[in-house]
């Protein structure tokens, strides 16, 4: 007849700690992960917004405009004619900032307020290159073409 004498302390605490590395390592990744999902999630939302100025401003035959406020980190669509803002204004992300502007070949120095990008009822708009980043310096740049309005993301 044999005992069963189960684990020795020793046996135990090597295992667990294996276990808790594993976990640790898993965990900081997952993080890493989703830190670099919030930066495309945002350039994804601010591509979309700058994708319906242009659709409104084709459909309705007015001039639009998409005001990125580099202070505060938010942006909105402004009504050009009306003066009026269309929908809510949004805001970046937590620890996501834009960091370079440029429309028109015009660099625009973070921190200076509002910078307007213009859609016309013809179909054009002003070419623009919208860089964003995060804390941990991750970035993404929108592209945006100014015969069509279409925006690439790199």
């Amino acid at each position: 007849m044999t005992k069963n004498r189960g684990f020795t302390l020793l046996e135990m605490i090597v295992t667990l700690s294996l276990v808790a590395i594993l976990f640790v390592s898993m965990g900081s990744t997952k993080f890493n992960a989703l830190k670099a999902y919030k930066i495309r999630a945002a350039a994804s939302s601010l591509k979309k917004t700058i994708h319906y100025a242009y659709s409104l401003s084709v459909f309705n035959q007015k001039k639009y405009c998409v005001n990125l406020n580099t202070e505060i980190n938010k942006y909105s669509i402004l009504n050009y004619s009306e003066k009026k803002q269309v929908g809510k204004m949004k805001k970046l992300p937590a620890n996501i900032e834009f960091s370079k502007i440029v429309v028109a070949g015009q660099e625009c120095k973070k921190g200076t307020g509002n910078i307007k990008i213009n859609f016309y009822p013809q179909g054009y708009c002003d070419s623009a290159l919208i860089h964003i980043r995060d804390a941990s310096n991750r970035s993404r740049m929108l592209e945006i073409s100014s015969l069509g309005g279409k925006v690439i993301i790199q």
